[in-house]
This record gives C-alpha cells, sequence and structure tokens, in this order.
C-alpha cells in the first residue's frame, strides 16, 4: 500500500501543490484501510483505483479549495480548470465561454498596460514639448501641469481596468467552479 501511495503522491504533484497531494494521499490511505479492514484483498482494492482517474476526480474539488495568493498560481488554476472543462465532453460549451470570458478580461489587462504606456509616452512628448521650445516660464509651467495632469488621469483609469479585471476574473472563476461543482453533485 505504501509503494501505491508514493506512487499516487508523485503523479499528483505534478499538477497539484504538496499541501494538496497531502490531503488526497490521506484520504485515500483512510479509504484503502477502512476497505482492507472490512476483508477486502489489497490487492484488489488498490486494483479499484486509478490515478489518472483520482486525479481527474479529486482536481476540481482541490482547485475549488485552493489558497490562492499569487496572480501565477491564479493562471494555473484558471488553465488547470479550463483543462478540466474540456475533457469532460459535457461541459465543453462551458469551456467554450470560460475561454472567451478571460480572453476578454486579458485583453482589458492589456489595454491598462497600453493606457499606461501611453501615460508615460506623454510625459515624455509634454517635456520635451515644455523644455524643448523656447517658450516663456508661463508656457512651460503649462506643459509641466498637463503633464502631471495627463500621467495622474492616465494612471488612474490604468489601474481602475486592472482591478476590474482583476476582480472580475476571480469572479468569473467562482461561478464556474460553483456551477462545475453543482453539476458534479458537490457542495
Amino acid at each position: 500500500m505504501e509503494k501505491w501511495l508514493r506512487a499516487l503522491e508523485a503523479y499528483l504533484l505534478k499538477k497539484f501543490n504538496q499541501e494538496e497531494v497531502n490531503i488526497v494521499i490521506d484520504y485515500y490511505k483512510e479509504m484503502i484501510s477502512e476497505r482492507v479492514e472490512h476483508g477486502e484483498n489489497i490487492d484488489d482494492v488498490l486494483a479499484s483505483y486509478q490515478m489518472k482517474t483520482i486525479r481527474k476526480d479529486m482536481t476540481v474539488d482541490l482547485l475549488s479549495k485552493r489558497n490562492i495568493t499569487t496572480p501565477k498560481e491564479f493562471v494555473r488554476s484558471i488553465v488547470q480548470f479550463f483543462v478540466i472543462l474540456l475533457t469532460t465532453p459535457l461541459w465543453i460549451p462551458l469551456a467554450i465561454m470560460y475561454f472567451v470570458l478571460f480572453l476578454l478580461l486579458g485583453i482589458f489587462a492589456i489595454v491598462a498596460g497600453i493606457i499606461f504606456v501611453a501615460g508615460i509616452i506623454s510625459i515624455i512628448f509634454y517635456t520635451i514639448e515644455a523644455f524643448g521650445q523656447n517658450y516663456n516660464t508661463m508656457e512651460t509651467l503649462g506643459y509641466v501641469g498637463l503633464v502631471l495632469i495627463s500621467i495622474s488621469i492616465l494612471s488612474l483609469v490604468s489601474i481602475g481596468i486592472y482591478r476590474l479585471c482583476d476582480r472580475s476574473a476571480k469572479s468569473l472563476y467562482c461561478i464556474f467552479m460553483k456551477l462545475v461543482r453543482k453539476d458534479r453533485g458537490v457542495k
């Protein structure tokens, strides 16, 4: 049994972190022990569990309980969940909708970045314009004011769009996760 559990652990570590794998290993260790205590043969019990099926069945549950703290973990969870949706034929339309919505959010995040870059470009342009020409002090101060106003507005718009995208992505992830868990009968 220990050899099988180590093999399961190695298999699951390809997709999940150690904490999540430990939860699954503890669960199956308990299940196997319980079945053996009730008189089943250990070899028959181990043969009844397929590692690929275990990983697929546990993925939605583990992803829904995952404590996501970094953007990298969030993107990894989104991709793993998308793969789950694609591998289940009934969920393919849901996977397409999921992909399209996250693609739109990605586009808006790119727009937020472009707006921020536009703010930096406006700083460069107005600074060159203010000091590159022979303007009087009032005109130079006017251009400096335009620099400050444009970078402030564009930065605020950029940050607002990014935060909206971030919140929307997390909400969509939770909504789709609840749909799949509900469809699977998991509460």
